[in-house]
């Protein structure tokens, strides 16, 4: 806007103020769908102890149809999408379901 629509503006008694965000902030919890394959990370998830489980017992419940890899990228997009959590880190890591 230039500076004489902003004084005719002002003058009419409606002054319109807009603020550039600092930085991107993305939404705190992301609908989306879930693949076939989380699913089944997820009921494996369901199916364990209170305790919850390490990854190596998920893989292995898993029965060899995902990689470590694999396994890794759905509990973080699981626990991104506040359906899993995680109890401490590295190898004492137990992940468990909401």
């Amino acid at each position: 806007m230039l500076p004489e629509q902003v004084a005719a503006w002002a003058a009419v008694g409606c002054v319109t103020v807009r603020f550039r965000p600092r930085q991107y902030e993305p939404p705190l919890r992301v609908e989306r769908e879930i693949t076939q394959r989380q699913r089944e990370v997820l009921a494996t998830l369901e199916q364990s102890s209170t305790t919850g489980l390490a990854l190596r017992e998920i893989l292995s419940r898993l029965g060899g149809r995902a990689t470590e890899r694999q396994v890794r990228a759905d509990l973080e997009i699981l626990q991104t999408l506040g359906l899993a959590i995680v109890g401490g880190r590295g190898r004492g890591a137990r992940w468990k379901c909401l």
